[in-house]
């Protein structure tokens, strides 16, 4: 085998890509491990994967030595190359391809190695590329079973779950592993011949392998004051919209993944059995997933961050869960925390990531990822719908404490009063007004719908 002039090499990569809609980037606490070995391409970081039957590979050989080889049926390409590797960083280059790189970021984690360039490319357009490490023994499984979408919202995220959203601590995670393509029609994709039924295997129940996120307090203030009544309460409706917003992803992605019951009615399932699942079916997963993302993305970015908490639009307050080793995004956590105005607000956002760490956990089997168990779009929806009753229930109990410090004020305002049962238990007599239809508490807005809480004197 020889080398190839750059130009027909990078013919040849392209006429092996396969267009798809969405790209995934992944992140690793591993950063120095060994790179030594031969990797397979799973995909470019703009979706494009190698075509079927054809095979792309690039070995890392000590000292420093780099070889490539793109076969597929009737042609084989190859080409070698040097690199080093200092820390996180990597340099490469061929002698005749355009993959290069100098001094930048490269993640391996596990089994999965993340370089940046894009290899299914002739020019040097900025990206990624994704490449599983041949003989590893959780080679293919960890994308399978340890979450393929994982949980979350934005496509950038570290393959997982979270919350947060435009300067919020709450909108929905992240997409893990964002999906490569395929094509298939929706009614093979429904077949259920080896789907369990809604609720078992439901990752989100895997308490035996659960365990607690500790990275330290907030030394934020409580909000157990008045002054976080209104932003405590916004939160709340907040968390209810984007339960809403993923109570239709079921019903909109239910459809692809589901068993049929007693009464011959369709149900969605949460997890399938990734055993039995060919690599046709588990490349249209991930299609179905990317799907699932992008619809994601277009519905909770509608709904805005409350704006009483005061949180700045300019940072990044995304929580994210690692869909492979289960790990927080401690860096994301430590934006957070700086940018909530009170603790339990940032409790609450852990709180709901820990839900996603417990399903993540439950999808493996003694800290290895289990190839018989992938989650499906209904699935990491529901798990997001139940993180979402967590918080919404808490920030309820929260909302109610936070108010026994307040008092209502009761002054006479013409227009806009109340005559609730509420307003008045809460109004001393010596503050109502003279004309008893106005006896009650004043509204600061002209709905009528909100209180005016003032702090109890001391």
């Amino acid at each position: 085998m020889t080398a190839i002039s750059r130009k027909i090499c990078g013919s040849f990569l392209i006429r092996l890509a396969l267009m798809s809609a969405v790209f995934a980037s992944f992140t690793s606490d591993a950063l120095a491990q060994n790179i030594a070995g031969t990797y397979s391409l799973v995909k470019d970081s703009d979706g494009q994967v190698p075509k079927k039957n054809a095979n792309v590979t690039i070995t890392f050989r000590g000292p420093g030595a780099l070889s490539m080889s793109a076969v597929q049926p009737g042609e084989t390409v190859t080409d070698t190359g040097t690199y080093s590797v200092r820390g996180n960083l990597i340099t490469l280059h061929f002698k005749e391809l355009v993959w290069a790189a100098s001094r930048q970021p490269f993640t391996l984690e596990g089994c999965t190695l993340t370089l940046p360039f894009m290899a299914l490319k002739d020019t040097g357009v900025p990206g990624s590329s994704i490449w599983q490490k041949q003989g590893c023994s959780t080679d293919r499984s960890a994308d399978k079973a340890a979450g393929g979408p994982g949980s979350g919202t934005q496509s950038n995220a570290a393959a997982a779950s979270g919350s947060s959203a435009k300067g919020q601590s709450g909108r929905g995670s992240s997409s893990s592993a964002q999906m490569a393509d395929g094509s298939k029609s929706a009614g093979q994709a429904g077949r259920n011949n080896s789907a369990p039924p809604p609720g078992k295997n439901n990752p989100g129940n895997a308490s035996g392998n659960a365990k607690q996120i500790d990275i330290g307090k907030s030394k934020k203030p409580s909000c157990l004051a008045c002054e976080y009544v209104p932003c405590i309460r916004e939160s709340i409706e907040q968390k209810k919209k984007l339960k809403e917003v993923y109570g239709r992803l079921v019903a909109e992605f239910g459809k692809f993944y589901f068993q049929t019951n007693a009464k011959g009615e369709r149900e969605p399932v949460d997890t399938i059995n990734g055993g039995a699942t060919s690599l046709e079916d588990f490349q249209y997963l991930l299609k179905v997933h990317a799907s699932y993302t992008e619809k994601e993305n277009e519905w909770t970015s509608t709904i805005e961050a409350p704006p009483s908490c005061h949180y700045d639009s300019s940072l990044n307050l995304q929580l994210s869960t690692h869909a492979f080793n289960c790990q927080l995004d401690v860096a994301a956590a430590n934006v957070l925390e700086s940018a909530v105005p009170c603790h339990e607000l940032y409790d609450l956002a852990i709180a709901h990531e820990q839900v996603h760490i417990n399903a993540c956990l439950g999808r493996k089997d003694k800290g290895k990822p289990r190839g018989d168990l992938l989650i499906t779009p209904a699935g990491k929806a529901r798990e997001e719908m139940a993180a979402y009753d967590m918080e919404i229930a808490k920030l309820t109990d929260l909302l109610h404490a936070a108010e026994a410090k307040c008092r209502f004020t009761c002054r006479c305002t013409g227009e806009r009063f109340s005559t609730s049962a509420e307003c008045q238990a809460n109004c001393p007599i010596s503050l109502r007004c003279p004309v008893a239809a106005a006896n009650s508490c004043i509204y600061p807005d002209d709905q009528k719908t909100k209180p005016l809480l003032m702090p109890r004197p001391r």
